[in-house]
C-alpha cells in the first residue's frame, strides 16, 4: 500500500514539474526567474556561527566547551563574493555546487546569514524516496590566503574531500600582526592590516526531507541551521604582572614601576592551514556534521617552521616566528584593563616527523613550539640588552600557576589565553584558559577582540 501511495505521488509530481518547470537544468543554481514560476526545489535555510550547544537553537552537534566566548564582528563575517556551497548526496559523493542568495541577518552582527537558493538537479526534483537526504557544506573567506584543492568534482566522496583532497589556506601575513576586521582602518585599500580581512571557515549539515513536500511547498524551510567552525584559534599573552584584585576592582602598579611584558613571540608554527577539520572530526554518530574539534588536523604535506634558538636576536627571516601584536581592542573588553598581546595561527600539533619541517632550512628534528615572552625589567636602565629578559612560555596547560609539561594541541576556533601574574627567575603564577569563539546564551563574557 505504501509502495503504491508513493508511486501516484510521484506520478503526480512528475506532472506537476511537467507543468510548471520551462526548463530544468542540469546541476545545482540560483535563478532570478518572474515571480510565479517555479523553478526548480526553492529552500531555504541559515548558516551560524553563534552556538553548538546540544539542544540549544535546532543544533545537533556535540563535545562544546561550557566556558565560550562571544566571536567578534571580523571573526564572524562571511564575506559574500567569497563563499563556496557543495552539496553531497544521502552517499556523501559530491552532487554539485550551488550559487544561492545570502543575506546578513539585521540585527545578529554577522553572527548568522539567511541562504536562499533554487535546486535545479533530478535528485531534487524527481525524488526516488520517500525522503531525500543530502548534505550543504560551506567553505567561507579563504581567497586571500592561496587557497589549494578548491575544487570539487561531481562523484567525490566527503573523505575524499576532506582527507585526501584537503582545501589548504597560507598563514595569513601582516604587519606588524594579522588579525579578521571588515573594515579599512585608515582609509587606503593597501596590503594588510589596513585592508579588510577575514577569518577562514567551514561549516557542514545534514538534511532530511520528505519528498512530499517537494510537491506541496512552494518552499521549503530547512529544519536545521549549518554551524560555521572559524579554522584558526587564537592565542593570548595577558600582562597581569603583579596585578591585585579582580575585575574592575583591579589594581597594577604602572609598566615603569614594575616588571612589564614587552612583547611576545610565537616561535614553531605551520606554513598552511586546513581549512575543513579531519574528517572523522565531523563524522559523529549517523551523519556527519559540525562538531567541535578534539584533535588537530595537520597533514604531512603542510610544512612546520622549526623555532629558532631561545635568543634576543632577530630570527632569520619572518617564517620562523609569528609575532603576537598589543591587542587593544581585548585590552578595552576585560575589565581588568590588563594588556593583551595576541595572534591568529592554523591548528597546531607537536610535529613528529621531518616531512613536516620547512624545506631545506631545518634539516634537524622538528622541535616543539613555544611562545617566547619579552619582559621588560625596571631595573634595567642601559640598553634593551639590559633591561630586557627573556622567558619561555610553553605551549601546554597550566594547573596551580605552574606548567604541566603535557604536549597541548592547539584546536581551531579556541582562544588559548595565558596571564602571566608574577615574573622572577623564569615565568610564574601563569593563569591558563581555553575559551571556543561562540556565543552561549546566560554566560556573561566580554568579547575578546
Amino acid at each position: 500500500m505504501q509502495k503504491s501511495m508513493y508511486t501516484i505521488i510521484r506520478h503526480i509530481r512528475l506532472l506537476l514539474i511537467t507543468a510548471l518547470l520551462a526548463a530544468t537544468a542540469a546541476g545545482c543554481s540560483h535563478n532570478d526567474e518572474p515571480a510565479g514560476a517555479r523553478d526548480g526545489v526553492k529552500l531555504r535555510f541559515s548558516i551560524d556561527l553563534r552556538s553548538l550547544v546540544p539542544g540549544g537553537a535546532s543544533s545537533r552537534a556535540v563535545n562544546m566547551p561550557v566556558n565560550t566566548q562571544k566571536g567578534t564582528l571580523g571573526e564572524n563575517f562571511i564575506d559574500l563574493t567569497n563563499i563556496t556551497f557543495v552539496v553531497f548526496d544521502a552517499d556523501r559523493n559530491v552532487l554539485c555546487q550551488m550559487y544561492p542568495t545570502v543575506t546578513p541577518e539585521e540585527g545578529a552582527e554577522y553572527s548568522r546569514y539567511t541562504v536562499e537558493c533554487s535546486m535545479d538537479d533530478p535528485y531534487f526534483t524527481e525524488p526516488e524516496n520517500l525522503s531525500v537526504e543530502f548534505y550543504i557544506m560551506v567553505l567561507a573567506n579563504y581567497s586571500q590566503y592561496s587557497p589549494q584543492n578548491m575544487s570539487f568534482a561531481k562523484g567525490q566522496s566527503m573523505q575524499y574531500v576532506f582527507n585526501t583532497q584537503r582545501p589548504t589556506f597560507g598563514i595569513p601575513e601582516g604587519s606588524p600582526w594579522w588579525y579578521p576586521h571588515i573594515d579599512t582602518l585608515d582609509g587606503s585599500t593597501g596590503a594588510s592590516p589596513t585592508a579588510p580581512q577575514y577569518m577562514p571557515m567551514a561549516g557542514l549539515q545534514h538534511f532530511s526531507v520528505p519528498a512530499a513536500d517537494f510537491i506541496a511547498k512552494e518552499r521549503i524551510d530547512l529544519p536545521d541551521d549549518i554551524y560555521m567552525l572559524r579554522s584558526m584559534a587564537k592565542i593570548e599573552v595577558v600582562d597581569r604582572i603583579d596585578a591585585r584584585g579582580t575585575g574592575a576592582a583591579t589594581v597594577q602598579p604602572d609598566a615603569a614601576l614594575r616588571s612589564s611584558v614587552e612583547k611576545a613571540e610565537l616561535m614553531g608554527f605551520y606554513s598552511r592551514g586546513t581549512i575543513l577539520p579531519a574528517y572523522s572530526q565531523w563524522n559523529v554518530g549517523a551523519a556527519p556534521e559540525t562538531q567541535y574539534v578534539t584533535a588537530p588536523y595537520v597533514p604531512v604535506s603542510i610544512a612546520y617552521a622549526n623555532p629558532t634558538a631561545f635568543s634576543l636576536d632577530e630570527p632569520e627571516g619572518w617564517h620562523f616566528r609569528r609575532d603576537f601584536g598589543e591587542d587593544e581592542l581585548a585590552t578595552a573588553a576585560r575589565a581588568d584593563g590588563c594588556k593583551v598581546f595576541s595572534v591568529y595561527i592554523p591548528e597546531y600539533g607537536v610535529p613528529a616527523t621531518n616531512q613536516q619541517l620547512m624545506a631545506d632550512t631545518h634539516p634537524a628534528p622538528p622541535v616543539k613550539a613555544w611562545i617566547q615572552v619579552t619582559v621588560k625589567n625596571p631595573a634595567g636602565t642601559g640598553t634593551d640588552d639590559i633591561s630586557s629578559v627573556l622567558y619561555e612560555l610553553k605551549l601546554t596547560s597550566y594547573a596551580g600557576g605552574a606548567s604541566t609539561d603535557i604536549d597541548t594541541p592547539i584546536l581551531r576556533n579556541n582562544i588559548y589565553r595565558y596571564e602571566i601574574v608574577a615574573v622572577k627567575s623564569n615565568l610564574v603564577n601563569v593563569e591558563w584558559t581555553v575559551c571556543p569563539m561562540a556565543q552561549v546564551p546566560d554566560i556573561n563574557i566580554p568579547d575578546f577582540n
